[in-house]
Formats: structure tokens, C-alpha cells, sequence
């Protein structure tokens, strides 16, 4: 008799130390696939949204992440850009509470699930809830948002609390 990749001759069933259960080999089947049918994709801007306040939304320690994405100008230079993303990285590290900051122009939108209304995205992880509310009104971040407002038509921002607590937190309290 053979159970799965264990094989049990005969002659040891009798030093089992419990009883086997018969069973019948079931023949091999086949499974056909169902046809999979497109799942819609919402906008962003249809997707309802229920606000709480942050110390709701972020229990604990958990990480917060803050996603910026950017229209630029039609007239912006490749120089231009480049030191929008250098000044971004330099005015907002040094933020309290800010844990890493990241800024780059779009990477690709070949897919429909991409969005791909924007040009450059800024992703900056805070370290607590209180981090993003001061973030915002820090004289680095308005000095900065000063700098280069002229750069961008229009931006969009995503703030979402993360689910565990971020393995860099003891160095961004």
C-alpha cells in the first residue's frame, strides 16, 4: 500500500502504531478552466473614499506612506527636472519623521491597470501618523513646493498607512 511518498509493505502494518484506514485510489482528473472575464479598473478619482482621522487609521507604529503624483508643464527642460527630483530629495530627508524619500518620472503605462496620467511621482515614507501632519507645513517642504511649483500643472496625493510597523522605524522617530 502506498500513502502519498511514504510506502508501507504488508508485513509492517502489523507494527503500526495505529490502525490504517482503507481507502480507494481515485482515477486522475482533469479540471477545465473557466473562461476569466476583464475586471473593470475605476479611476482614481471615481474610487469613494472614507476619511477617518489619522490615529484611527494608524494603530500602533505603523509606517505612513505619502505618494505624490505630478502633471508637469509642457515646457519643462530635462534640467529642469532634474534638479526639481535633486531638490525634492534634498529639502525633504532631512524632515523629522521622514524615513526615505524617492522621486522619479514615470516608468511605464503600457498596461491598462497602469495609471498613466502623470509624469513624475514622489514617494516619501513617514515614520508615525503625527510625522505626515507636520510634514506638510514644515519650512522645508513649503520652500521647497515654492522652488518648484512652477514646474507642474497639477498634482494629485495618496496617503495610506502601512500594516506593520516599518522595519527602518527606530531610525525615523
Amino acid at each position: 500500500m502506498s500513502l502519498g511518498a511514504i510506502t508501507i509493505e504488508a508485513q509492517d502494518i502489523e507494527s503500526l502504531p495505529f490502525e490504517p484506514i482503507p481507502f480507494e485510489p481515485i482515477e486522475p482528473f482533469l479540471i477545465e478552466p473557466f473562461p476569466l472575464e476583464p475586471i473593470p479598473i475605476k479611476p482614481i478619482e471615481t474610487i469613494p473614499l472614507t476619511l477617518f482621522p489619522l490615529e484611527d487609521q494608524n494603530r500602533g507604529n505603523s509606517p505612513i506612506y505619502h505618494i505624490v503624483l505630478v502633471d508637469l508643464i509642457d515646457t519643462v527642460t530635462e534640467a529642469e527636472i532634474e534638479a526639481l527630483i535633486a531638490d525634492g530629495k534634498d529639502s525633504i530627508v532631512s524632515i523629522p519623521g521622514v524615513c526615505s524619500v524617492d522621486i522619479g518620472l514615470k516608468l511605464r503605462d503600457d498596461r491598462d491597470v497602469h495609471i498613466g496620467d502623470y509624469d513624475l511621482a514622489v514617494y516619501v515614507q513617514l515614520g508615525y501618523a503625527a510625522a505626515l501632519d507636520a510634514y506638510g507645513s514644515h519650512p522645508n517642504h513649503q520652500a521647497f513646493l515654492e522652488r518648484q511649483r512652477h514646474l507642474w500643472s497639477s498634482i494629485r496625493v495618496i496617503d495610506f498607512s502601512g500594516s506593520a510597523p516599518s522595519t527602518i522605524w527606530n531610525d525615523c522617530q
